[in-house]
This record gives structure tokens, C-alpha cells and sequence, in this order.
């Protein structure tokens, strides 16, 4: 949510669902602490995103430390929730 991004993430197109990572390493260690995993880094979490991509949650992006939601994503748009 933005409430607790604290600048890690900014909406590129939101109504697209295309976001940057702003805070990359920041981004790594919040999600860690959600996995339970002190050792997490930002190219650990990036294999994690690649995952993402076969199964639909997230879609290719061509551009470094851009992702976009896709077609399995839920909960990212407001007026959706």
C-alpha cells in the first residue's frame, strides 16, 4: 500500500499497472521480513519477480527495475478491490 512504501515503489502508469522500484534494496529487505528471511537481496527477490512472470502475477517490462501487474494480479487496483 502506499502507506507503507515509504518511496520504495512509484506508479509509472497506474491505470496500467506499471510501477518502478525506486528502493531496491529497501524493497528486498520489506520483503524478507514478510518471508521470514533476514538474508534477502534485491537479486534474490528479482528471481522471485521472474517466477512471477509464468504464472501470470507479473508481465515483461524492457526497461531496469520496471514491473507491470498482470492478467493474475489482484488487489492492485482501487476501484477493483
Amino acid at each position: 500500500s502506499p502507506e507503507e512504501n515509504c518511496g520504495i515503489l512509484e506508479w509509472e502508469d497506474r491505470e496500467q499497472g506499471i510501477f518502478r522500484v525506486v528502493k531496491s534494496e529497501a524493497l528486498a529487505k520489506m520483503w524478507g521480513q514478510r518471508k521470514k528471511n533476514d538474508r534477502m537481496t534485491y537479486e534474490k527477490l528479482s528471481r522471485a519477480l521472474r517466477y512471477y512472470y509464468k504464472t501470470g502475477i507479473l508481465e515483461r517490462v524492457d526497461r531496469r527495475l520496471v514491473y507491470k501487474f498482470g492478467k493474475n494480479a489482484h488487489g492492485w487496483q482501487e476501484d477493483k478491490l
